[in-house]
């Protein structure tokens, strides 16, 4: 046998060599620190040593931790895993998670956050900053929680969630109730900030692989009038990328602009082909009751616009921005759709023709208070007809 026996190559030598580098490197690497969380000085102290420790795996072992005043729970680098038992969902009430730049929080089990709507910060239960990243393994509910701009200079945004980094839900999300209000009270004048259910920044990513549904999700300033609708994107506003995996429910989102959904110029949402898009009565009195779009909307599945209104302007289920684009690849209903001015259900400039979709149906949609009919198109109004004249128009379909 010995007289069968070659000498190993150079590069056989040099890739047993990186081999074996790579083994030693794994045995070495320390395994996360497990710290046991049973109330919020135990989950405040877990995020904390991430910092002098490295990875820290905390384990759940209360099902509820519920904080007399809101705990921040700042991660400021490596990863904060948090596990408990199987079948169990965790509850938090009071409490905000803050993923600096470079860090990561990830959840493995279900998850409940509840609270109020007193905070002066920006997201409400979560705030991930650039180079932040954010994983939750399995579902994740937000109730009732929101945040207050309490100076005009300084508004606060995403209700329940604020994201300059990357986001990402592997189970069901749902938020319910999640705002942005207002305190002030200046001449009857106030703005809420923008995203009451979440606020996604430029460059920014937030995917859903489960189904989403978001309920009544609002920007609310209060003034001596009352509370008014006030601010973009009711459920979700974003100047970055959404992405939707599999159905999306919208239902009694309110804001300014965008009752449901606000889309910035450098903003892509995306609806994939398992994912089935219903909205049922968004509303606010801007332009796009349910959808305010100047970015990229993509539609690869069925969609529903149900009674969407638009209280004081145009578009009460989608108003498109000029330089904004639309892909539908599947049907679309425009049922019931409302607006006091143009287009009760689309309002769109003629550049944009293009992207309307090409099997749509529109039933019930109306201009309300329109008895003189100066507003026109209850279905789609297009703004220009290709002739220069700026005052053409068409009607559509």
């Amino acid at each position: 046998m010995h007289g069968n026996r070659t000498t190993p190559s150079i590069k056989q030598v040099a890739v047993a060599a990186i081999g074996a580098a790579a083994l030693s490197a794994a045995g070495c690497m320390a395994a996360p620190t497990p710290m046991d969380i049973s109330n919020c000085a135990e989950l405040q102290a877990a995020a904390e040593a991430t910092a002098t420790v490295g990875n820290v795996l905390g384990q759940l072992v209360e099902e509820e931790i519920f904080c007399d005043e809101w705990l921040n729970v700042e991660i400021p680098e490596n990863k904060l895993k948090l596990d408990g038992d199987d079948g169990v969902t965790y509850k938090f009430d009071k409490v905000r998670f803050v993923v600096k730049s470079g860090a990561v929080l990830r959840v493995e089990v279900p998850v409940k956050f509840t609270g109020d709507r007193t905070q002066v910060v920006h997201g409400g239960v979560l705030n991930v900053e650039e180079g932040g990243k954010a994983r939750f393994l399995s579902s994740v509910s937000m109730d009732g929680i929101g945040v207050d701009t309490v100076d005009l200079a300084d508004m606060k945004h995403g209700g329940c969630v604020y994201n300059q980094g990357y986001v990402r839900f592997e189970g069901e999300f749902y938020a319910n109730g999640c705002e942005t209000v207002s305190t002030i009270d200046e001449y009857r004048v106030a703005m809420a900030g923008n995203g009451a259910g979440i606020w996604n920044g430029k460059d920014a990513k937030v995917v859903f692989k489960e189904a989403v549904e978001m309920d009544f999700c609002g920007n609310w300033p209060w003034t001596s009038n009352g509370a008014e609708p006030g601010a973009d994107g009711g459920a979700i506003f974003s100047d970055g990328e959404v992405s939707f995996f599999e159905d999306a429910l919208f239902t009694n989102n309110e804001a300014d602009e965008g009752g449901a959904l606000w889309i910035g110029v450098t903003g892509v949402v995306k609806f994939l082909k398992s994912a089935k898009a219903t909205f049922q009565s968004n509303s606010g009195p801007g332009n796009g009751g349910t959808i305010n779009n100047y970015g990229v909307l993509v539609m690869r599945n069925t969609a529903s616009f149900n009674q969407g209104r638009s209280t004081d302007g145009s578009g009460g289920c989608i108003s498109c921005g000029p330089a904004s684009e639309m892909v539908f690849v599947k049907n679309v209903l425009f049922d019931g759709c409302q607006s006091t001015e143009h287009g009760a259900a689309i309002y769109i400039d003629y550049d944009n023709v293009e992207f309307l979709p090409e099997d749509a149906t529109y039933t019930d949609n109306f201009i309300v208070n329109n008895s003189d009919g100066f507003y026109k198109c209850e279905d789609v109004y297009v703004v220009g007809d290709g002739s220069g004249d700026e005052d053409a128009y068409l009607c559509l379909p």
